[in-house]
């Protein structure tokens, strides 16, 4: 079926498609003719969470995951429009929200902002054996976990890549987002690239007034971080993030 994708810097992944992919429970269908009916039931059910699997002009693959529909249901009644959680593109389609991956690799604030790390430096996260390294770039250095037993994207995102922010976020007294992040479900695979909020997002001017000098932020602290931040449920973020208004 053909569509249209799109995924914008920082904003969810959308594709408006020719077509509905399942039926639609606001549509009755009798013999030539249908009905569309309007209705809360009816919206619900229709914008119920899926996996989409499609392939770009370009050759890549994508997959939409915890698309949901907030269109239409479909000729006649109009197009479907599908917003995803996040969107993967890269030379292959995954399984889905419960895929699991190997690794990941992000990059957030200034382009630049992670070149006080040298590269192939690497430090041990936790006893499991997973690692956090430094994969240099000419247009901006990563930060690449490698886990020592397959995770999903969920799971690495909100133990590692939120980790390290927290961390930043808390020694800097700044916000950061995930500038860009890339998965790979087994060592040596091509990368494959995660659009979404939270996951890709526009580059940030480093602010040179911070609370501690960026060089306190060695790769050490940030793998020693990650498991420390995981224990706190969400209350190291909470406190590095800044408060508008009132309290």
């Amino acid at each position: 079926m053909r569509g249209a994708f799109r995924a914008d810097v920082g904003e969810k992944p959308e594709a408006v498609l020719d077509g509905a992919l399942v039926e639609d429970p606001r549509v009755t269908r009798s013999g030539t003719s249908s009905v569309y009916t309007r209705g809360d039931a009816g919206g619900v059910k229709a914008s119920l969470p899926i996996t989409i699997q499609g392939r770009l002009d370009s050759g890549a693959s994508v997959t939409m995951i915890n698309a949901q529909n907030w269109g239409h249901p479909g000729p006649p009644f109009g197009l479907p429009e599908y917003l995803a959680h996040y969107a993967i593109v890269g030379d292959r389609n995954i399984s889905g929200p419960g895929q699991l991956f190997s690794c990941t690799r992000f990059r957030f604030g200034d382009p630049y902002w992670l070149g006080l790390l040298q590269d192939g430096e690497t430090a041990a996260v936790g006893l499991d054996g997973s690692t956090l390294s430094v994969d240099a770039a000419d247009d901006g250095n990563w930060l690449l976990y490698t886990s020592a037993s397959p995770v999903t994207q969920q799971r690495l995102h909100t133990v590692v890549i939120s980790g390290c922010l927290t961390l930043a976020e808390l020694a800097l007294d700044q916000d950061f987002h995930a500038r860009d992040t890339q998965v790979r479900i087994n060592d040596g695979d091509a990368w494959l690239t995660v659009h979404g909020p939270g996951a890709n997002t526009p580059p940030k001017e480093f602010e040179y007034r911070t609370l501690l000098p960026r060089e306190e932020l060695t790769l050490e602290r940030f793998a020693n971080w990650i498991p420390i931040n995981d224990t706190l449920d969400g209350i190291g973020r909470a406190a590095a993030r800044s408060i508008d208004g009132f309290l």
